[in-house]
């Protein structure tokens, strides 16, 4: 049983959830005027830039992009946090200072840079300063399922996720997301971006250069450029422990084979919160540990997912996209949406049966119809800008 399924049990014993969550909360608050008192002593260097992405788990999202895009220019000093920062030496041949998350080095620059850049959140117990600038980037696009002080919380949740999720400036992939962040996080509509999301930029190049970067990816995922391939890429609940929710593999295969022809292949990819289901076949193949969703999204056909704001990065591409939603009523009684899944240009299935019908009747103008309204409808910002846009807002902050 891991951490997150014994604060799940807990939250059945109120008494205990409540007290042991205060005491986290007042300690928390201790160490953060600790911290502010420590930063008073550490200048701000002030062409550092801080990246991290999913708390340390990968050279990955939109933080990637906007250090790609930024990485050549000496003007700048980049530095990225890691759990494990062994695999990056390309990074440090780069000039790219890396650093463990959690170490004495990590807080060393996490109170020395100017800039910090997060897709994720803060650390509850490190405060910002005034001499420091954090952009959060966010990992999802479009406005789907709710999130944040959106959700019924009580007093303690929300002043913790004020704590981790205070942030100077957020970029918004529409207006619509936009406008239920600015709730989410309790901020104000002026602190967004209009810029889409830096990781989608790769999604607006011309076809021969997706086309190559395609079979880039391919061949360092050591996978046969001459298949098709779907991926199928659940997003996490809290009330399931499952990562593939029991969808059919080889009725999947066999649907895709009928309706689209030629041979596919079936690429898995479980939420970072759970456990690699033992229940995947042999023939699929599990991509969970792939730094970067964007580069596994670029190279499926098609994508099957739930409830997971992929679905925004995807539907940039136009290819084909099945959400399988086994468990549509008790999500929305949990989590719920800010869209409704009935308004999502995506078609939803409650079954393995639905799911291969809704893949046998698919029509790809009546789809593409159908997303094209969904993304007007949301007021995207997404232009293939959003790297530039990004670059040039932080080198203001620099001058």
């Amino acid at each position: 049983m891991n951490l997150r399924e014994i604060k799940n049990k807990l939250r059945k014993v109120k008494a205990v959830y409540l007290a042991i969550n205060f005491g986290g909360l007042c300690a928390q608050v201790a160490a953060r005027t600790i911290f502010r008192g420590i930063a008073f002593f550490i200048p701000v260097k002030k062409n550092r830039i801080l990246f991290r992405a999913y708390e340390g788990r990968g050279y990955t999202c939109s933080p990637k992009y906007i250090s790609e895009y930024m990485k050549n220019d000496d003007t700048y000093e980049i530095v990225w946090s890691f759990n494990n920062p062994e695999p990056y030496d390309e990074l440090r041949r780069q000039g790219i200072i890396t650093v463990k998350q959690g170490s004495l080095q990590y807080f060393y620059y996490y109170l020395s840079s100017k800039v910090i850049v997060f897709n994720d959140l803060l650390e509850a117990f490190l405060p910002t300063t005034g001499n420091q600038v954090y952009i959060n980037t966010w990992h999802g696009g479009g406005a789907y399922k709710k999130w944040g002080m959106l959700l019924d919380w009580n007093w303690m949740g929300r002043v913790r996720y004020h704590m981790t999720h205070k942030f100077n400036y957020f970029l918004s992939s529409c207006k619509l997301f936009t406008y239920y962040a600015a709730q989410a996080f309790d901020a104000k509509e002026e602190q967004f971006i209009d810029s889409g999301l830096p990781r989608d930029d790769m999604f607006f190049v011309d076809s021969a250069t997706m086309d190559a970067k395609r079979l880039e990816i391919l061949s360092n995922m050591k996978l046969d450029p001459n298949y098709n391939y779907v991926l199928y890429a659940p997003t996490y609940r809290e009330f399931q422990g499952s990562s593939t929710y029991d969808i059919d593999f080889p009725a999947l295969k066999q649907n895709l084979e009928a309706r689209f022809g030629g041979q596919w292949k079936i690429l898995y990819r479980g939420h970072y919160y759970l456990e690699n289901d033992s229940n995947i076949p042999d023939y699929v193949i599990n991509v969970s540990s792939h730094d970067d969703m964007q580069e596994v999204l670029l190279v499926a056909d098609v994508l099957v997912t739930d409830y997971s704001s992929s679905v925004w990065d995807f539907g940039l591409l136009e290819r084909p996209c099945f959400l399988y939603t086994p468990d549509k009523v008790e999500y929305e009684a949990v989590t719920n949406y800010c869209t409704p899944l009935e308004e999502w240009p995506y078609p939803f299935a409650l079954t393995n049966e639905a799911l291969g019908l809704l893949i046998k009747e698919y029509d790809k103008e009546t789809y593409l119809e159908r997303l094209h309204a969904h993304q007007e409808r949301l007021g995207t910002f997404e232009k293939g800008q959003a790297c530039p846009i990004v670059a040039d807002f932080i080198a203001n902050i620099i001058k």
